[in-house]
């Protein structure tokens, strides 16, 4: 995933949200075990923000991507907050948030 984004200002600190292929299959349970809260971080620095991709809830079929923009380290109050089903919705939703805090 990390080498998709457009980033500009941003480094990639975590990852495994790249171990996890374009068409994943939900009803395969050995799969589920790769979607857990903590798949991707990337920092922006100079304007201390963080976006934060996880699958909740964890492990779960049912679950989603949320992605939360995190600004000084505030997890309790996110600036924002999408949710993406898939990896399509959410390379597009990450694209969107990169471009629209220039990161």
């Amino acid at each position: 995933m990390q080498n998709k984004l457009p980033l500009s200002r941003s480094i990639v600190s975590y990852d495994t949200l790249s171990n996890i292929p374009e068409e994943f299959d939900l009803s395969n349970d050995d799969f589920l075990f790769f979607l857990k809260e903590d798949l991707l971080q990337i920092q922006c620095s100079p304007i201390n923000v963080i976006i934060d991709v996880g699958w909740y809830p964890e492990f779960e079929a049912d679950g989603q991507f949320r992605i939360s923009i995190i600004q000084n380290e505030d997890w309790e109050n996110p600036l924002e907050e999408q949710t993406a089903r898939n990896m399509t919705q959410l390379r597009k939703t990450l694209k969107d948030i990169i471009e629209k805090y220039s990161l």
